[in-house]
């Protein structure tokens, strides 16, 4: 219906509208606002695709379909929030979405997420990046596609409700800044394809919350990352995970793992999120009290920030990558 009328720049839908089909508005490149109806069901394939200068999204919570491609190339798109009656949110719904800061599902009907739903998909230059912060998936969301997030690479912490079931192959594929993953009540089926698992590139995984009780750190678990989990804790307990704002360091402080000590273990580093030009990097002789005692392996990997670097007078091992 308004296919291409790239001078659109405001929407608003009545409210005895239950469907938008297929690339109703697909192309509107000056669309920036959107009032969708209160009884609104299904939102169709291409619908809102290629609307570029859309920042805001407020589902009502009636929707029930996000169908595939329906926001796909939004760029601009920075806040969603989602309908608790949500089933279906399709593949590559909000592909190459790059400025959406949380993906947040609430608690509500059944929800599946798609192939490549919220990533960055045909991007030959390497320029788009996910600006993600947050994935909170609630409690009845039951299975996360193929690359549903992969290179959500600002994600430092995955939250999963107590009702998923699966999670594909490459799920969070190359989501490098994750530490601390928090399991629900059941622990989801990981599917795997040869040495492809949903945590592939996740490399930095520390720290698992387990409300299940059933997972152990160094076992096979999870998608094989329990073997590199250094403490799986509870729901109640204190996160070992701790970062220092002032330096953008990243410390694992649950002991030193290489030396068996107390020591605090950097971890990783988050300065390419915030710096503008190299940095000087020293790592203080301590932190909350405690010797930092190494620097992990992978703890500043590729990371172009970094001009000059001190280790600290305590610092007794260096991991492989670091």
């Amino acid at each position: 219906a308004f296919y291409n009328c790239v001078n659109l720049q405001t929407v608003e839908i009545g409210d005895g509208v239950t469907d938008i089909p297929k690339k109703t508005f697909m192309n509107c490149v000056f669309l920036n606002s959107l009032e969708l109806p209160s009884a609104l069901v299904t939102v169709g394939e291409s619908a809102f695709q290629k609307c570029s200068r859309l920042r805001t999204v407020d589902f009502p919570d009636t929707v029930k379909v996000i169908a595939n491609n329906a926001f796909y190339d939004c760029v601009w798109l920075k806040t969603v929030d989602f309908s608790t009656s949500l089933e279906t949110i399709g593949d590559q719904a909000f592909a190459n979405c790059i400025a959406i800061e949380a993906v947040v599902i609430p608690d509500g009907a059944p929800t599946k997420i798609g192939e490549r739903a919220f990533t960055v998909v045909n991007d030959s230059t390497g320029d788009l990046r996910m600006k993600n912060e947050r994935i909170e998936l609630g409690n009845n969301v039951v299975s996360v596609g193929k690359e549903a997030f992969a290179v959500n690479s600002r994600v430092r912490k995955l939250v999963f409700g107590d009702n998923l079931q699966e999670l594909d192959v490459y799920a969070f594929y190359k989501c490098r800044k994750v530490f601390t993953i928090s399991v629900g009540k059941n622990v989801p089926r990981c599917w795997t394809d040869g040495e492809k698992t949903p945590f592939t590139g996740c490399d930095l995984i520390r720290e698992v919350i387990d409300a299940s009780g059933t997972l152990q750190a160094g076992t096979t678990g999870l998608g094989g990352i329990l073997a590199g989990v250094w403490s799986v804790i509870t729901p109640t307990q204190e996160s070992k995970i701790s970062y220092d704002e002032t330096s953008h360091l990243v410390y694992y402080m649950g002991g030193d793992p290489y030396t068996k000590t107390n020591g605090a273990v950097v971890i990783a580093s988050l300065l390419s999120e915030v710096a503008d030009e190299a940095q000087d990097i020293v790592i203080p002789d301590t932190y909350l009290g405690k010797p930092v005692t190494a620097i992990a392996e992978r703890a500043f990997y590729n990371d172009l920030y970094v001009k000059s670097f001190d280790t600290g007078a305590n610092c007794q091992y260096i991991g492989e990558s670091a």
